[in-house]
Protein backbone atom coordinates (compact mmCIF):
# COMPACT_ATOMS: atom_id res chain seq x y z
CA UNK A 1 0.00 0.00 0.00
CA UNK A 2 1.17 3.59 -0.95
CA UNK A 3 2.83 5.76 1.75
CA UNK A 4 0.07 7.91 1.01
CA UNK A 5 -3.04 5.96 1.31
CA UNK A 6 -1.32 4.56 4.62
CA UNK A 7 -0.94 8.16 5.90
CA UNK A 8 -4.71 8.95 4.87
CA UNK A 9 -6.34 5.55 6.37
CA UNK A 10 -4.52 6.69 9.67
CA UNK A 11 -6.42 9.95 9.44
CA UNK A 12 -9.47 8.76 8.96
CA UNK A 13 -9.01 6.05 12.12
CA UNK A 14 -8.34 9.18 13.95
CA UNK A 15 -11.32 11.14 12.53
CA UNK A 16 -13.68 8.20 13.53
CA UNK A 17 -12.29 7.68 17.00
CA UNK A 18 -12.95 10.97 17.60
CA UNK A 19 -16.58 11.26 16.39
CA UNK A 20 -17.43 8.06 18.20
CA UNK A 21 -17.89 9.46 21.48
CA UNK A 22 -20.66 11.63 20.03
CA UNK A 23 -24.53 10.54 19.20
CA UNK A 24 -26.17 11.77 15.71
CA UNK A 25 -29.07 11.41 14.13
CA UNK A 26 -29.43 10.29 10.59
CA UNK A 27 -29.14 13.86 9.18
CA UNK A 28 -26.56 14.82 11.52
CA UNK A 29 -23.93 11.88 10.93
CA UNK A 30 -24.34 12.74 7.45
CA UNK A 31 -23.21 16.23 7.97
CA UNK A 32 -21.29 16.40 11.08
CA UNK A 33 -19.05 13.32 10.32
CA UNK A 34 -18.77 11.71 7.15
CA UNK A 35 -17.30 8.64 8.28
CA UNK A 36 -20.68 7.42 10.11
CA UNK A 37 -22.24 6.41 7.01
CA UNK A 38 -23.03 3.20 8.99
CA UNK A 39 -25.86 5.76 10.25
CA UNK A 40 -27.38 5.93 7.12
CA UNK A 41 -29.76 3.90 5.24
CA UNK A 42 -28.80 1.77 2.73
CA UNK A 43 -30.92 0.52 -0.61
CA UNK A 44 -29.02 -1.40 -3.34
CA UNK A 45 -30.62 0.25 -6.43
CA UNK A 46 -33.74 2.05 -6.11
CA UNK A 47 -36.37 -0.47 -6.37
CA UNK A 48 -38.49 1.34 -8.95
CA UNK A 49 -38.73 3.96 -6.39
CA UNK A 50 -38.03 7.60 -7.17
CA UNK A 51 -36.43 10.30 -5.24
CA UNK A 52 -39.23 11.38 -3.38
CA UNK A 53 -40.67 8.02 -2.32
CA UNK A 54 -36.66 7.13 -0.96
CA UNK A 55 -36.63 10.17 0.90
CA UNK A 56 -40.49 9.39 2.12
CA UNK A 57 -39.14 6.03 3.19
CA UNK A 58 -35.82 7.41 5.16
CA UNK A 59 -33.08 6.02 2.19
CA UNK A 60 -30.41 8.00 2.37
CA UNK A 61 -27.46 5.98 0.39
CA UNK A 62 -28.06 4.16 -2.60
CA UNK A 63 -25.94 2.15 -5.05
CA UNK A 64 -26.35 0.94 -8.17
CA UNK A 65 -27.92 4.15 -9.98
CA UNK A 66 -28.79 3.62 -13.51
CA UNK A 67 -26.78 5.00 -16.30
CA UNK A 68 -29.48 5.33 -18.93
CA UNK A 69 -29.43 8.97 -18.70
CA UNK A 70 -27.85 11.58 -20.83
CA UNK A 71 -25.02 13.53 -18.71
CA UNK A 72 -27.19 16.55 -18.13
CA UNK A 73 -30.57 14.91 -16.84
CA UNK A 74 -28.18 12.57 -14.69
CA UNK A 75 -26.55 15.47 -12.88
CA UNK A 76 -29.74 16.82 -12.44
CA UNK A 77 -30.76 13.56 -10.66
CA UNK A 78 -27.91 13.76 -8.77
CA UNK A 79 -28.55 17.71 -7.53
CA UNK A 80 -31.87 16.51 -6.62
CA UNK A 81 -30.86 13.31 -4.96
CA UNK A 82 -28.34 15.53 -2.38
CA UNK A 83 -31.25 18.61 -1.94
CA UNK A 84 -33.17 15.21 -0.29
CA UNK A 85 -29.94 14.22 1.68
CA UNK A 86 -29.38 11.13 -0.56
CA UNK A 87 -26.09 10.08 -1.24
CA UNK A 88 -25.39 8.15 -4.75
CA UNK A 89 -23.07 6.00 -6.07
CA UNK A 90 -22.80 4.35 -9.20
CA UNK A 91 -21.95 0.80 -10.26
CA UNK A 92 -18.82 0.05 -10.93
CA UNK A 93 -17.25 -3.59 -12.26
CA UNK A 94 -13.80 -3.95 -13.21
CA UNK A 95 -13.61 -7.60 -13.47
CA UNK A 96 -16.00 -6.84 -16.36
CA UNK A 97 -16.35 -5.00 -19.35
CA UNK A 98 -19.16 -4.06 -21.77
CA UNK A 99 -18.58 -3.58 -25.75
CA UNK A 100 -18.95 -0.04 -26.51
CA UNK A 101 -17.99 0.17 -30.12
CA UNK A 102 -21.67 0.88 -32.08
CA UNK A 103 -24.66 2.37 -31.18
CA UNK A 104 -26.42 -0.93 -31.06
CA UNK A 105 -24.02 -2.53 -28.63
CA UNK A 106 -24.72 0.87 -26.39
CA UNK A 107 -28.80 0.48 -26.80
CA UNK A 108 -27.93 -3.05 -25.37
CA UNK A 109 -26.71 -2.16 -22.28
CA UNK A 110 -28.60 0.33 -21.69
CA UNK A 111 -31.82 -0.98 -22.85
CA UNK A 112 -33.42 2.21 -23.99
CA UNK A 113 -30.76 5.35 -24.55
CA UNK A 114 -27.87 4.95 -26.44
CA UNK A 115 -26.73 8.52 -25.91
CA UNK A 116 -26.56 7.62 -22.06
CA UNK A 117 -23.83 9.00 -19.33
CA UNK A 118 -21.81 6.25 -19.25
CA UNK A 119 -18.47 7.88 -18.55
CA UNK A 120 -16.71 4.55 -16.68
CA UNK A 121 -17.53 1.74 -19.19
CA UNK A 122 -16.93 3.94 -22.16
CA UNK A 123 -12.82 4.29 -20.51
CA UNK A 124 -12.31 0.45 -19.86
CA UNK A 125 -14.60 -0.48 -23.53
CA UNK A 126 -12.57 -3.59 -24.86
CA UNK A 127 -13.59 -3.33 -27.81
CA UNK A 128 -10.75 -0.56 -28.34
CA UNK A 129 -8.69 -2.72 -25.83
CA UNK A 130 -9.08 -6.44 -27.01
CA UNK A 131 -5.70 -6.62 -24.95
CA UNK A 132 -7.61 -6.38 -21.41
CA UNK A 133 -9.41 -9.04 -22.13
CA UNK A 134 -8.86 -12.04 -19.61
CA UNK A 135 -7.68 -15.05 -21.33
CA UNK A 136 -8.59 -18.63 -20.17
CA UNK A 137 -6.25 -22.08 -20.17
CA UNK A 138 -6.61 -22.58 -23.97
CA UNK A 139 -5.90 -18.90 -24.82
CA UNK A 140 -9.57 -17.79 -25.63
CA UNK A 141 -10.61 -14.57 -25.08
CA UNK A 142 -13.31 -15.47 -21.94
CA UNK A 143 -16.75 -14.09 -22.36
CA UNK A 144 -18.88 -13.40 -19.72
CA UNK A 145 -21.81 -15.95 -20.40
CA UNK A 146 -18.61 -18.45 -19.22
CA UNK A 147 -19.79 -19.75 -15.98
CA UNK A 148 -17.68 -20.41 -13.09
CA UNK A 149 -16.86 -23.81 -11.65
CA UNK A 150 -14.56 -25.17 -8.57
CA UNK A 151 -12.04 -27.11 -10.69
CA UNK A 152 -10.12 -30.29 -8.57
CA UNK A 153 -7.11 -28.43 -7.64
CA UNK A 154 -9.53 -26.15 -6.11
CA UNK A 155 -9.04 -23.10 -8.62
CA UNK A 156 -11.59 -21.41 -10.20
CA UNK A 157 -11.85 -21.45 -14.09
CA UNK A 158 -14.00 -20.76 -16.80
CA UNK A 159 -16.81 -23.59 -18.01
CA UNK A 160 -17.04 -23.23 -21.92
CA UNK A 161 -20.65 -23.91 -23.09
CA UNK A 162 -22.99 -22.47 -25.14
CA UNK A 163 -24.26 -19.10 -24.06
CA UNK A 164 -26.90 -16.78 -25.40
CA UNK A 165 -26.91 -13.87 -25.96
CA UNK A 166 -30.67 -11.49 -27.05
CA UNK A 167 -31.79 -14.53 -28.61
CA UNK A 168 -29.16 -15.95 -30.46
CA UNK A 169 -27.13 -19.10 -29.12
CA UNK A 170 -22.99 -18.94 -29.98
CA UNK A 171 -20.34 -21.81 -29.35
CA UNK A 172 -17.97 -20.19 -31.56
CA UNK A 173 -14.66 -20.31 -29.08
CA UNK A 174 -12.42 -18.28 -31.72
CA UNK A 175 -14.75 -15.79 -32.99
CA UNK A 176 -17.46 -15.49 -29.55
CA UNK A 177 -20.09 -12.71 -29.95
CA UNK A 178 -21.05 -11.84 -26.43
CA UNK A 179 -21.84 -8.15 -25.40
CA UNK A 180 -19.77 -8.38 -22.08
CA UNK A 181 -16.26 -9.94 -21.22
CA UNK A 182 -13.89 -11.01 -17.99
CA UNK A 183 -11.51 -8.50 -17.68
CA UNK A 184 -8.14 -8.92 -16.89
CA UNK A 185 -6.36 -6.39 -14.01
CA UNK A 186 -2.62 -7.39 -14.78
CA UNK A 187 -3.11 -6.38 -18.47
CA UNK A 188 -0.76 -3.64 -18.92
CA UNK A 189 -2.81 -0.03 -18.83
CA UNK A 190 -6.14 -1.63 -17.73
CA UNK A 191 -5.76 -0.39 -14.26
CA UNK A 192 -5.25 3.09 -15.62
CA UNK A 193 -8.29 3.02 -17.88
CA UNK A 194 -10.11 2.24 -14.19
CA UNK A 195 -8.55 5.14 -12.65
CA UNK A 196 -9.90 7.09 -15.26
CA UNK A 197 -13.30 5.52 -15.45
CA UNK A 198 -13.74 6.24 -11.63
CA UNK A 199 -12.47 9.55 -11.55
CA UNK A 200 -14.52 10.94 -15.31
CA UNK A 201 -17.61 8.81 -13.22
CA UNK A 202 -16.83 11.07 -9.98
CA UNK A 203 -16.54 14.74 -11.85
CA UNK A 204 -20.26 14.13 -12.59
CA UNK A 205 -21.12 14.61 -9.12
CA UNK A 206 -21.45 11.28 -7.55
CA UNK A 207 -20.72 10.68 -3.88
CA UNK A 208 -18.44 7.55 -4.19
CA UNK A 209 -18.76 4.56 -5.93
CA UNK A 210 -19.78 0.42 -5.14
CA UNK A 211 -17.10 -1.50 -6.46
CA UNK A 212 -18.47 -5.20 -7.58
CA UNK A 213 -16.79 -8.54 -7.19
CA UNK A 214 -14.06 -7.88 -5.23
CA UNK A 215 -13.48 -11.21 -3.65
CA UNK A 216 -9.76 -12.32 -4.97
CA UNK A 217 -11.25 -16.33 -3.62
CA UNK A 218 -12.89 -16.10 -7.02
CA UNK A 219 -11.35 -14.43 -9.56
CA UNK A 220 -10.33 -16.67 -12.42
CA UNK A 221 -7.20 -16.29 -13.44
CA UNK A 222 -5.50 -14.75 -16.47
CA UNK A 223 -2.92 -17.26 -18.83
CA UNK A 224 -2.54 -14.52 -21.32
CA UNK A 225 1.02 -13.68 -20.06
CA UNK A 226 2.29 -17.28 -20.34
CA UNK A 227 0.50 -18.06 -23.82
CA UNK A 228 2.04 -14.68 -24.93
CA UNK A 229 -1.54 -13.49 -25.72
CA UNK A 230 -0.46 -9.71 -24.14
CA UNK A 231 1.78 -8.81 -21.28
CA UNK A 232 1.18 -8.40 -17.35
CA UNK A 233 2.13 -5.41 -15.13
CA UNK A 234 4.11 -6.51 -13.12
CA UNK A 235 5.05 -9.40 -14.69
CA UNK A 236 4.50 -13.24 -12.82
CA UNK A 237 1.57 -11.29 -11.35
CA UNK A 238 -2.19 -12.55 -11.87
CA UNK A 239 -5.44 -11.16 -11.56
CA UNK A 240 -5.77 -12.44 -7.56
CA UNK A 241 -2.85 -10.22 -6.98
CA UNK A 242 -3.47 -6.64 -8.81
CA UNK A 243 -7.39 -6.84 -8.43
CA UNK A 244 -6.15 -5.73 -5.02
CA UNK A 245 -3.75 -2.94 -6.10
CA UNK A 246 -7.04 -1.64 -8.67
CA UNK A 247 -8.68 -1.55 -5.89
CA UNK A 248 -6.67 0.69 -4.04
CA UNK A 249 -6.06 3.17 -7.14
CA UNK A 250 -10.21 2.82 -7.36
CA UNK A 251 -10.20 4.16 -3.48
CA UNK A 252 -7.14 6.87 -3.55
CA UNK A 253 -8.98 7.76 -6.93
CA UNK A 254 -12.44 8.50 -4.62
CA UNK A 255 -11.00 9.84 -1.46
CA UNK A 256 -8.91 12.63 -4.33
CA UNK A 257 -12.48 13.91 -4.35
CA UNK A 258 -13.02 14.62 -0.29
CA UNK A 259 -12.67 12.56 2.42
CA UNK A 260 -16.79 11.92 2.71
CA UNK A 261 -16.83 10.27 -0.26
CA UNK A 262 -17.61 6.29 -0.15
CA UNK A 263 -16.32 3.41 -1.45
CA UNK A 264 -18.66 0.02 -0.88
CA UNK A 265 -17.39 -3.25 -2.15
CA UNK A 266 -18.97 -6.34 -2.89
CA UNK A 267 -17.45 -8.94 -1.14
CA UNK A 268 -14.13 -6.77 -0.05
CA UNK A 269 -14.67 -8.75 3.27
CA UNK A 270 -11.01 -9.95 3.74
CA UNK A 271 -8.55 -8.48 5.76
CA UNK A 272 -6.56 -6.88 3.03
CA UNK A 273 -9.06 -4.59 1.92
CA UNK A 274 -9.94 -2.82 5.24
CA UNK A 275 -8.10 0.06 4.90
CA UNK A 276 -9.56 0.86 1.70
CA UNK A 277 -13.17 0.34 2.11
CA UNK A 278 -16.08 2.24 3.59
CA UNK A 279 -18.62 -0.58 3.21
CA UNK A 280 -18.78 -4.20 2.39
CA UNK A 281 -21.56 -6.31 1.09
CA UNK A 282 -23.01 -10.01 1.85
CA UNK A 283 -24.65 -10.65 -1.53
CA UNK A 284 -27.02 -13.50 -1.59
CA UNK A 285 -27.70 -13.07 2.34
CA UNK A 286 -29.87 -16.40 3.26
CA UNK A 287 -32.10 -15.97 0.75
CA UNK A 288 -30.44 -15.88 -3.42
CA UNK A 289 -32.19 -15.97 -6.51
CA UNK A 290 -34.06 -19.56 -7.82
CA UNK A 291 -32.92 -21.36 -4.42
CA UNK A 292 -36.27 -23.03 -2.90
CA UNK A 293 -34.64 -23.60 0.49
CA UNK A 294 -32.82 -20.35 2.50
CA UNK A 295 -29.28 -20.45 1.67
CA UNK A 296 -27.57 -19.51 4.82
CA UNK A 297 -28.19 -21.25 8.10
CA UNK A 298 -28.55 -19.68 11.52
CA UNK A 299 -24.78 -20.62 12.64
CA UNK A 300 -23.82 -18.64 9.45
CA UNK A 301 -26.01 -15.59 10.31
CA UNK A 302 -24.17 -15.56 13.79
CA UNK A 303 -21.19 -16.03 12.21
CA UNK A 304 -21.32 -12.87 10.43
CA UNK A 305 -22.63 -10.90 13.45
CA UNK A 306 -19.34 -11.86 15.40
CA UNK A 307 -17.08 -11.49 12.47
CA UNK A 308 -18.23 -7.85 11.80
CA UNK A 309 -19.67 -6.45 15.05
CA UNK A 310 -16.99 -3.87 15.56
CA UNK A 311 -17.37 -2.44 12.31
CA UNK A 312 -19.56 0.71 13.01
CA UNK A 313 -17.03 1.32 15.48
CA UNK A 314 -14.36 1.90 12.69
CA UNK A 315 -17.34 4.40 10.66
CA UNK A 316 -17.68 1.33 8.10
CA UNK A 317 -20.81 -0.52 7.56
CA UNK A 318 -21.74 -3.59 6.24
CA UNK A 319 -24.71 -4.09 3.77
CA UNK A 320 -26.94 -7.68 3.13
CA UNK A 321 -28.27 -8.34 0.18
CA UNK A 322 -31.27 -10.96 -0.36
CA UNK A 323 -32.41 -12.28 -3.66
CA UNK A 324 -35.84 -12.53 -2.72
CA UNK A 325 -39.17 -14.67 -4.13
CA UNK A 326 -38.25 -17.94 -5.16
CA UNK A 327 -38.28 -19.54 -1.80
CA UNK A 328 -40.80 -22.23 -0.35
CA UNK A 329 -41.61 -19.06 2.26
CA UNK A 330 -43.99 -16.31 1.39
CA UNK A 331 -42.31 -13.42 -0.08
CA UNK A 332 -43.15 -11.49 3.04
CA UNK A 333 -42.22 -13.75 5.61
CA UNK A 334 -38.54 -14.01 3.77
CA UNK A 335 -38.62 -10.12 4.05
CA UNK A 336 -39.52 -9.86 7.60
CA UNK A 337 -36.50 -12.73 8.29
CA UNK A 338 -33.81 -11.84 6.79
CA UNK A 339 -34.39 -8.24 7.63
CA UNK A 340 -34.33 -9.17 10.76
CA UNK A 341 -31.57 -11.52 10.80
CA UNK A 342 -29.56 -8.23 9.19
CA UNK A 343 -30.87 -5.40 11.89
CA UNK A 344 -30.14 -8.43 14.58
CA UNK A 345 -25.67 -8.24 13.09
CA UNK A 346 -26.19 -4.60 12.80
CA UNK A 347 -25.82 -4.99 8.83
CA UNK A 348 -27.82 -2.64 6.95
CA UNK A 349 -30.17 -4.57 5.04
CA UNK A 350 -31.69 -4.12 0.98
CA UNK A 351 -33.62 -6.98 -0.75
CA UNK A 352 -34.94 -7.29 -4.22
CA UNK A 353 -38.37 -8.76 -3.95
CA UNK A 354 -41.71 -9.42 -5.47
CA UNK A 355 -42.97 -7.84 -1.86
CA UNK A 356 -41.90 -3.90 -2.83
CA UNK A 357 -44.34 -3.09 -0.34
CA UNK A 358 -42.49 -4.67 2.38
CA UNK A 359 -39.29 -3.61 1.60
CA UNK A 360 -40.93 0.46 1.70
CA UNK A 361 -42.74 -0.83 5.20
CA UNK A 362 -39.35 -2.12 6.25
CA UNK A 363 -37.27 0.77 5.13
CA UNK A 364 -40.06 3.16 7.05
CA UNK A 365 -39.19 1.49 10.60
CA UNK A 366 -36.01 3.52 9.81
CA UNK A 367 -34.03 1.25 12.11
CA UNK A 368 -30.84 3.28 12.58
CA UNK A 369 -29.06 2.85 15.54
CA UNK A 370 -28.16 0.25 17.06
CA UNK A 371 -29.20 0.33 21.50
CA UNK A 372 -27.59 -2.49 22.41
CA UNK A 373 -25.63 -5.78 21.56
CA UNK A 374 -27.88 -8.65 20.53
CA UNK A 375 -29.40 -10.99 22.84
CA UNK A 376 -31.34 -14.39 22.88
CA UNK A 377 -34.56 -15.23 25.96
CA UNK A 378 -37.03 -18.34 26.04
CA UNK A 379 -36.24 -19.14 22.40
CA UNK A 380 -36.14 -15.48 20.72
CA UNK A 381 -32.98 -13.36 19.81
CA UNK A 382 -33.34 -9.85 19.89
CA UNK A 383 -32.02 -6.42 19.57
CA UNK A 384 -33.09 -2.73 20.70
CA UNK A 385 -33.07 0.04 18.20
CA UNK A 386 -33.34 3.75 18.67
CA UNK A 387 -37.01 3.26 17.07
CA UNK A 388 -37.89 -0.62 17.99
CA UNK A 389 -36.98 -3.82 18.45
CA UNK A 390 -36.12 -6.72 15.91
CA UNK A 391 -36.76 -10.36 17.12
CA UNK A 392 -35.79 -13.64 15.09
CA UNK A 393 -36.84 -17.23 15.80
CA UNK A 394 -34.61 -19.32 14.30
CA UNK A 395 -35.90 -22.54 15.26
CA UNK A 396 -37.47 -24.88 12.55
CA UNK A 397 -40.99 -26.68 13.19
CA UNK A 398 -42.14 -24.63 16.44
CA UNK A 399 -43.41 -21.42 17.33
CA UNK A 400 -41.52 -19.27 20.31
CA UNK A 401 -42.66 -17.24 23.19
CA UNK A 402 -41.40 -14.88 25.60
CA UNK A 403 -41.12 -11.48 26.86
CA UNK A 404 -38.91 -8.82 25.83
CA UNK A 405 -37.59 -5.72 27.42
CA UNK A 406 -39.47 -2.59 26.81
CA UNK A 407 -37.25 0.55 25.85
CA UNK A 408 -38.86 3.32 27.95
CA UNK A 409 -39.72 5.79 24.64
CA UNK A 410 -42.34 2.54 23.06
CA UNK A 411 -45.60 3.57 25.05
CA UNK A 412 -47.72 1.11 22.85
CA UNK A 413 -46.22 -1.52 20.97
CA UNK A 414 -47.42 -2.91 17.79
CA UNK A 415 -46.01 -6.26 15.62
CA UNK A 416 -45.61 -4.13 12.57
CA UNK A 417 -45.94 -8.07 10.55
CA UNK A 418 -49.84 -8.11 11.87
CA UNK A 419 -50.29 -5.01 12.46
CA UNK A 420 -51.33 -5.98 16.30
CA UNK A 421 -50.86 -4.42 19.40
CA UNK A 422 -48.83 -6.46 21.99
CA UNK A 423 -49.43 -7.17 25.23
CA UNK A 424 -46.86 -5.68 28.07
CA UNK A 425 -46.30 -6.47 31.59
CA UNK A 426 -44.13 -5.52 34.31
CA UNK A 427 -41.82 -3.22 31.62
CA UNK A 428 -41.70 -5.91 29.02
CA UNK A 429 -43.77 -6.94 25.48
CA UNK A 430 -44.51 -10.48 24.84
CA UNK A 431 -44.27 -11.48 21.37
CA UNK A 432 -45.07 -14.97 19.75
CA UNK A 433 -43.04 -15.53 16.44
CA UNK A 434 -43.39 -18.37 14.29
CA UNK A 435 -40.93 -20.77 13.25
CA UNK A 436 -37.98 -19.52 11.32
CA UNK A 437 -39.39 -15.89 11.31
CA UNK A 438 -38.55 -12.61 11.99
CA UNK A 439 -40.53 -9.51 13.51
CA UNK A 440 -40.13 -5.64 13.94
CA UNK A 441 -41.86 -4.64 17.27
CA UNK A 442 -42.56 -0.31 17.14
CA UNK A 443 -44.27 1.73 18.59
CA UNK A 444 -48.05 2.22 17.30
CA UNK A 445 -48.25 6.03 16.03
CA UNK A 446 -44.93 4.58 14.02
CA UNK A 447 -46.51 1.83 12.64
CA UNK A 448 -50.06 3.77 11.94
CA UNK A 449 -48.06 6.24 9.96
CA UNK A 450 -46.08 3.85 8.37
CA UNK A 451 -49.11 1.50 7.06
CA UNK A 452 -50.84 5.08 5.82
CA UNK A 453 -47.88 5.97 3.86
CA UNK A 454 -47.45 2.64 2.16
CA UNK A 455 -51.61 2.29 1.58
CA UNK A 456 -51.20 6.16 -0.32
CA UNK A 457 -47.63 5.35 -1.55
CA UNK A 458 -49.93 2.18 -4.04
CA UNK A 459 -52.85 4.22 -4.67
CA UNK A 460 -50.87 6.59 -6.15
CA UNK A 461 -48.60 4.56 -8.18
CA UNK A 462 -51.21 1.66 -9.36
CA UNK A 463 -54.79 3.09 -9.32
CA UNK A 464 -54.11 5.27 -12.44
CA UNK A 465 -56.41 7.73 -11.52
CA UNK A 466 -59.64 5.26 -10.80
CA UNK A 467 -59.58 5.88 -6.97
CA UNK A 468 -61.77 8.94 -6.89
CA UNK A 469 -59.23 10.59 -5.57
CA UNK A 470 -58.23 8.77 -2.33
CA UNK A 471 -54.36 8.89 -2.26
CA UNK A 472 -54.91 12.87 -2.03
CA UNK A 473 -57.57 12.60 0.45
CA UNK A 474 -55.45 10.47 2.42
CA UNK A 475 -52.26 12.69 2.31
CA UNK A 476 -54.17 15.72 3.31
CA UNK A 477 -55.96 13.76 6.07
CA UNK A 478 -52.40 12.56 7.56
CA UNK A 479 -51.23 16.37 6.90
CA UNK A 480 -53.94 17.61 9.04
CA UNK A 481 -53.68 15.20 11.67
CA UNK A 482 -49.59 16.47 11.73
CA UNK A 483 -51.05 19.83 12.12
CA UNK A 484 -53.52 19.94 14.60
CA UNK A 485 -53.79 16.18 16.17
CA UNK A 486 -56.54 15.10 18.25
CA UNK A 487 -60.00 13.43 17.87
CA UNK A 488 -61.51 15.35 15.10
CA UNK A 489 -58.01 15.22 12.57
CA UNK A 490 -58.13 11.17 13.98
CA UNK A 491 -62.04 10.58 12.78
CA UNK A 492 -61.12 12.60 9.45
CA UNK A 493 -58.23 9.65 8.77
CA UNK A 494 -60.28 6.96 10.25
CA UNK A 495 -63.42 7.94 7.34
CA UNK A 496 -60.85 8.11 4.85
CA UNK A 497 -59.18 4.95 5.44
CA UNK A 498 -62.80 3.51 5.83
CA UNK A 499 -63.53 4.21 2.08
CA UNK A 500 -60.32 2.65 0.79
CA UNK A 501 -61.52 -0.51 2.13
CA UNK A 502 -64.88 0.43 0.50
CA UNK A 503 -63.12 0.88 -2.62
CA UNK A 504 -61.05 -2.48 -2.00
CA UNK A 505 -63.89 -4.37 -1.77
CA UNK A 506 -65.07 -3.13 -5.33
CA UNK A 507 -62.22 -4.21 -7.28
CA UNK A 508 -62.52 -6.46 -9.53
CA UNK A 509 -61.89 -10.32 -9.49
CA UNK A 510 -58.77 -10.73 -10.97
CA UNK A 511 -55.38 -11.83 -11.34
CA UNK A 512 -53.87 -8.96 -12.44
CA UNK A 513 -51.06 -7.80 -10.47
CA UNK A 514 -51.97 -4.27 -10.06
CA UNK A 515 -54.91 -4.89 -8.48
CA UNK A 516 -53.44 -7.69 -6.00
CA UNK A 517 -51.20 -4.39 -4.93
CA UNK A 518 -54.55 -2.03 -4.57
CA UNK A 519 -56.02 -5.04 -2.80
CA UNK A 520 -52.41 -4.93 -0.32
CA UNK A 521 -53.12 -1.28 0.04
CA UNK A 522 -56.74 -1.96 1.34
CA UNK A 523 -55.14 -3.89 3.74
CA UNK A 524 -52.58 -1.39 5.14
CA UNK A 525 -55.46 0.74 5.55
CA UNK A 526 -57.41 -1.66 7.60
CA UNK A 527 -54.33 -2.09 9.64
CA UNK A 528 -54.22 1.77 10.15
CA UNK A 529 -57.90 1.41 10.91
CA UNK A 530 -57.47 -1.01 13.82
CA UNK A 531 -54.60 0.97 15.48
CA UNK A 532 -56.98 4.23 15.07
CA UNK A 533 -59.71 2.70 16.31
CA UNK A 534 -58.93 0.79 19.54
Amino acid sequence: MSVQLAARSLLVAMLVLAGCWISHSVCEAAEDNPWQIAECQYACGAGGMDLKTLHECGVTLVSHVDWTLDAEPMKQYLAEAHKLGIKLLPYVSPEKAWFMDTPERLRQFHRRNSRAAIPYYQAVDPSAHREWILIDKLGRPAPRYGSYVNSDAGEWELKWGIWEVHGQKYQDHDNPNPWSWYMCSSAEGYIDAVERGVRASMDMGFDGVFLDNTSTKRLALCHGAELQKHKHRPPGHNTDKTYQELAERVYETVKSYGPEKIVLLNGGREDAYEPIRNGAMIESYICTGGARERIHKWEQVLKWARQFRDERKHGRVVTALSYLGSSRYPPKDDCFYTYACAQLSGFKWTASSPRKDVVRLLYRARLIVPQGELESREGLWYRHYDRGIVVVNPVSGSKAEGSIPLPADIGTPVDLYTGQRLPVADGKVAISVAAESGRVVVEAADALDNYVSECATILSRDARGRDDGLAKELRSAVSARKESPGAPADRRLLDVLTKVQSWRRRLPASGDRRYGRLRIAGKYAASAAGLLEK
